[in-house]
């Protein structure tokens, strides 16, 4: 009886990790659609914290997977995994970001002139700049 038990095979078979380690992907892919839909949230768009909840759950899943079962497939699909949360976060620091805009030391001057103001009388940009810094806007259409 002791030679039978020995013999007999696990009765689990071996651990078999390939759907959590999909799972991991579906959550790291569903990251990024959260961070679409709740682009209206303004704390949420700018750190993108739920799609990183996501991503980061989704990671945390593959590797538990990987780890679980060694096999190159589940590897594989959590080096995929992490894979897409680094791609995500490059994205959203270091592409996304806005370029350089020069400083106000650096802009140009705008040259002397004189215009009429909203009641027709004339105002000149050296009377407005003897007082102090100047904001020129320019309205393009109509009112």
């Amino acid at each position: 009886m002791t030679d039978q038990l020995k013999n007999a095979p696990p009765p689990h078979g071996p651990r078999r990790a390939t759907l959590p380690a999909l799972l991991g992907i579906v959550l790291s892919l569903l990251g990024p659609i959260a961070y679409v839909f709740l682009l209206k949230v303004p704390f949420l768009r700018l750190t993108g914290l739920a799609a990183f909840g996501f991503m980061i759950a989704g990671c945390v899943v593959s590797i538990s997977a990987a780890r679980a079962d060694r096999r190159l497939r589940v590897r594989a699909l959590a080096v995929v995994n992490c894979g897409l949360l680094v791609a995500f976060a490059y994205a959203m620091f270091i592409w996304a970001r806005m370029p350089e805009t020069p400083r106000f030391a650096e802009l140009e001057r705008a040259p002397a002139f004189e215009l009429l103001d909203q009641d027709e009388r004339p105002v000149s940009l050296t009377d407005l700049t003897s007082t102090g810094a100047v904001l020129l806007v320019f309205y393009r259409g109509h009112w």
